[in-house]
Parts: C-alpha cells; sequence; structure tokens
C-alpha cells in the first residue's frame, strides 16, 4: 500500500460492540484501521468508552472518542459522527458504520455531511438475527429500515457471496455492493496456535469446535453427533447463554465423558491439534473459524450455509453438510478420521486456499481502494 495515498481523508468509524473483549467485527476492524493509517488518513472511531477495541485502535494509531449508541441517544451518536466528521471538507470525509445500528446511524449523519461518502459493513447474513433469539417482527422492522435509508450509503461491503446475494435480493442496489471477504493475521494466528493449550492435550482422534454457545452456531447438532462417534473425543472452545443446555444434551446422549467444554479462550491451540474441526452452524455470514482451521492446515467439516459456502471448496478443503443433521455431520467427520491421508490432503488444499484468499492484508488492502475510489486516492 501506497504511504500518503489517503493523504488529506478523515474516516470516522463507529462502532457501538460493548465488550467485553472483542467481537469477531471487531478482530477485523483492527488491521483494517491500521492500514487506512498506513495510507495517512486521519482515522477517528467512535466507540463505547473503555472498550478493548478503542485501547488497540489507539494503538494503531486512530484517534479514539468515546460514543454512546444506545437507541434512546441515536440522535447524539449521529451528531457526535458529524462533529467528528466536519474537521475537513465533506468531500474528503468518508463515514464508516460497522452493524446494523452504525450502519443506520452513519447512513443518517453522511446524508447531513453533503459531500461526505458512507460505507456500511455487513458481517452476518441479513435475517440471521430471527435464528439468534431475534423475533421475526424484529428481523422484518430492520429490513424496512434498511430499504428507507439505504441509498444514503454509497457502499455497502459484504463479508461473502451469500451476504452480497441476500443484500441484493432485500434491494440494495447491485452496483452499491461490494464483496471484500474477511481475512486472517496469519502470522499472529499461527503464533498463537503453537502456545501450549491451557487445557493440555486431549484425547485423540480430536474433533474441535470453537463458537458461541448459542442457537446460532449450532453446537448443539455436533454433541447430538458426538454419540454417533464412537471413540472420538470432541473439545468445545467458547462460551455462551446454551452451555448448560449443551451440557444436559451431552448427558442425554450418553456422551458427557467424551464432550469437553473448555470456556473461553486458546481457540488456536485447540484448532491446532485437533484431526478435524466441524462448524455446524445454523447461519453464517462468513465462516472465520473455518478460514483458521484451514489456516493451519485442518480439514474442515462445516454446514452448507451462508459465508461458509465461500470458505470451504466442498471436497476439496473441507466438506460441507447440511445443517441440522447430526447423522450426515458425523458420516462426514467420520469419514476424515478414518483416512488420515485425505484428511491431510484437504487440510493442505484449505491451508493454501486460505493463504490465497483470506488474508487480513488482502482484506485492509480491498478497504483501502475504496476509501480511495471514493476520494480521489488513486489506484495501488
Amino acid at each position: 500500500m501506497s504511504a500518503g495515498r489517503l493523504h488529506g481523508v478523515r474516516i470516522v468509524v463507529a462502532n457501538n460492540f460493548p465488550g467485553p473483549g472483542m467481537g469477531g467485527g471487531e478482530v477485523q476492524l483492527l488491521p483494517v484501521l491500521a492500514a487506512w493509517v498506513d495510507a495517512g488518513a486521519d482515522v477517528v472511531i467512535l466507540a463505547p468508552a473503555g472498550v478493548e477495541l478503542a485501547e488497540r485502535a489507539r494503538a494503531a494509531g486512530a484517534e479514539v472518542a468515546p460514543a454512546d449508541f444506545g437507541l434512546s441517544r441515536a440522535a447524539g451518536a449521529v451528531r457526535a459522527i458529524r462533529e467528528a466528521a466536519e474537521a475537513v471538507p465533506a468531500d474528503s470525509c468518508v463515514v464508516v458504520g460497522t452493524g446494523y445500528l452504525t450502519n443506520l446511524l452513519a447512513r443518517r449523519a453522511a446524508r447531513k455531511l453533503d459531500g461526505a461518502r458512507c460505507i456500511n459493513i455487513v458481517g452476518v447474513m441479513p435475517g440471521a438475527s430471527a435464528v439468534d433469539g431475534g423475533s421475526a417482527l424484529g428481523v422484518m422492522l430492520r429490513a424496512a429500515a434498511d430499504r428507507a435509508t439505504i441509498a444514503d450509503a454509497d457502499a455497502v461491503v459484504a463479508v461473502s457471496s451469500a451476504v452480497r446475494d441476500a443484500l441484493v435480493s432485500g434491494g440494495v442496489p447491485q452496483a452499491v455492493v461490494r464483496l471484500i471477504p474477511n481475512g486472517i493475521d496469519m502470522q499472529a494466528l499461527r503464533e498463537r496456535a503453537a502456545e501450549p493449550a491451557r487445557f493440555g492435550a486431549l484425547p485423540r482422534p480430536l474433533v474441535a469446535c470453537v463458537a458461541r454457545l448459542e442457537p446460532v452456531k449450532g453446537v448443539d447438532v455436533l454433541v447430538r453427533a458426538a454419540g454417533l462417534l464412537s471413540d472420538a473425543t470432541v473439545g468445545i472452545v467458547g462460551s455462551g447463554s446454551q452451555e448448560a443446555r449443551l451440557r444436559e444434551i451431552a448427558v442425554a446422549s450418553g456422551v458427557a465423558d467424551r464432550v469437553h467444554f473448555l470456556g473461553d479462550g486458546g481457540a488456536a491451540s485447540l484448532l491446532a491439534q485437533a484431526d478435524v474441526v466441524a462448524v455446524p452452524s445454523r447461519t453464517e455470514g462468513f465462516g472465520l473459524v473455518a478460514a483458521e482451521a484451514s489456516a493451519l492446515g485442518r480439514p474442515v467439516v462445516a454446514s452448507r450455509v451462508g459465508g461458509l459456502l465461500d470458505v470451504v471448496e466442498d471436497g476439496v478443503t473441507g466438506v460441507l453438510v447440511e445443517p441440522e443433521d447430526p447423522q450426515a455431520l458425523a458420516r462426514a467427520v467420520s469419514a476424515l478420521l478414518a483416512d488420515p491421508d485425505r484428511a491431510a490432503a484437504v487440510g493442505e488444499a484449505g491451508r493454501e486456499r486460505a493463504e490465497s484468499l483470506f488474508t487480513s492484508e488482502r482484506m485492509a488492502a480491498a478497504y483501502v481502494d475504496l476509501v480511495a475510489e471514493f476520494t480521489g486516492g488513486g489506484a495501488r
């Protein structure tokens, strides 16, 4: 990336993730912020006070301003975005939303800043909240709000082909939608994978799963499938509201001794020691765990949903199965466990694909290109 390519450009980013820690979207955002700064842009991020993202963004060279994004304070959040943007001429400013609420607020703020450009980032499948505990009415209201204001977005970034297609089907003009897949810091991932696992070495053969313990991630499907994997250990890193229920399913399925709930932390270490990685999601905007597993050379068995169709090349870098089907999941996992040579070849193909398509450098460069397109930054 050319240093100074975005000199004179101010990028105002709104992110409302409250913590603790960092969400997947926030992990993806950090290398993008750093790339914008490296290209010469003046980057300001508005985020809740005290969150980890704010501190890490500041370390990357961004200015940080605390903001309250509560629904009852939307007008104040829009005002904060506008005030951050008004330090430069509007045609040198880009306002960026990073999720449903901040996308709406960014569009509203940009509309009031005559000449400013607006980028929205969509990292989940539209309507996914219905699978993740939201109501059907809520999904309808969100879609209606999007339709009413989407014309104020100059670009809507989709993290996968599935998200892109869903946005277009939902009424977003195709010319506005840009496909920028999520990316992985390969070196950092491998360094984490090389660290000793806090939970030690688990019995093999080992099937690994890294996920929030929420309905959308389909971990219950994997726990039920464990009953059909007679000699395999299942290791699960993650936490969430469904943990007690998942433990009950493990007991009822007679696999409580082989299904290990490992809590948070150590995801890369678990993936590194796995024989197969399972991603049984009910919906997925991208599928970062599948991409990380592939980057570490591990074969993946994943649901045939959403962004996982981009990440996993069926029969080449992994196996795709229908969601909600423990039997199909167990069959695919068993076949890989029974054929180590094939599993190794699948894992190696996945590593090559991840290194080609899903690096954080490639992702960040695409976001620099996008801002440059709107602000006269020219080509790389």
